[in-house]
């Protein structure tokens, strides 16, 4: 091997490592945003929440899984700035299902009988079941405060 094939072997797995960084980052800020978005959302913050989403839409991939992901996102700030219709599917969820919940949602978005848009919509919501979750714990050790 020459010298010059080392330096541009080198120079390869240079680009490969900065291509492979620069991704995870960029997955890491959706991630946040999603996260965030979803932490809003639980706490009853929607503009907050709505201005997040914009955001996460700005930024999305355009698969069709994300289409779904963001899908649900959608229909979830909608349903809870409607006109407090308690018969819709959110507020209807408890924190004693939400295990359960988690567990089918989880299910349905990793079943590859579902189209790509059905699994990310099941995903985003595994995703804000799993937020509440993570809020009643929160909620429950500052009450045994």
């Amino acid at each position: 091997m020459t010298a010059l094939q080392d330096f541009e072997g080198r120079q390869e797995a240079l680009r490969k490592a900065v291509g492979f960084l620069d991704g995870w980052q960029e997955k890491s800020k959706k991630n946040s945003l999603v996260s965030t978005f979803l932490s809003l959302l639980a706490r009853g913050k929607w503009a907050a929440a709505k201005r997040f989403l914009d955001e996460i839409k700005q930024n999305a991939d355009q698969t069709q899984w994300r289409r779904g992901y963001i899908n649900a996102l959608d229909g979830m700030i909608v349903a809870l700035e409607g006109n407090g219709d308690r018969n819709v599917f959110i507020y209807q969820i408890k924190v004693e299902q939400i295990d359960e919940l988690k567990k089918t949602f989880l299910q349905r978005s990793r079943n590859g009988l579902h189209a790509d848009f059905d699994r990310g919509y099941f995903a985003a919501w595994a995703d804000y079941v799993q937020m509440l979750n993570m809020a009643a714990r929160f909620k429950r050790n500052k009450e045994d405060e």
